[in-house]
């Protein structure tokens, strides 16, 4: 439940910064990620609580396996996955676009002073 609750974690929170980029696809993106979920049998607490409360109200599990096989591992799994993980791959990716950006900044700045330089040889 706990390694399965990092992945789920990690595609929700995937789905949710990329629909608030997509103007048009929202709907596509969340049959997506939730097809893929199922397709990969992840646990999420808010869709597995369903499940799993049913299945004790059904008499077939008792509250402490909810409790302690279910909600804890995949309540912890999620946080990491949504959380931790999530921050650290766009820490990543911003971090790269920074470090692209600067230099490209650095090389404009260059190419100022070196044009400055070829006009103030030529005077």
């Amino acid at each position: 439940m706990f390694s399965k609750g990092i992945v789920s974690g990690w595609m929700i929170a995937t789905m949710v910064w990329m629909i608030a980029s997509m103007e048009n696809a929202k709907i596509a993106i969340i049959v997506l990620i939730t097809y893929l979920m199922a397709l990969g049998d992840f646990t999420h607490i808010v869709v597995g609580s369903a499940e799993v409360s049913y299945l004790v109200f059904a008499g077939e599990l008792g509250w402490k396996d909810f409790w302690f096989a279910f909600a804890g591992p995949t309540l912890a799994g999620n946080i990491i996955g949504g959380s931790f993980i999530f921050a650290l791959i766009s820490h990543a990716q911003i971090r790269s676009e920074k470090d692209t950006t600067e230099k490209m900044e650095r090389d404009r700045k260059n190419k100022e002073e070196k044009l400055r330089l070829e006009k103030a040889q030529k005077l």
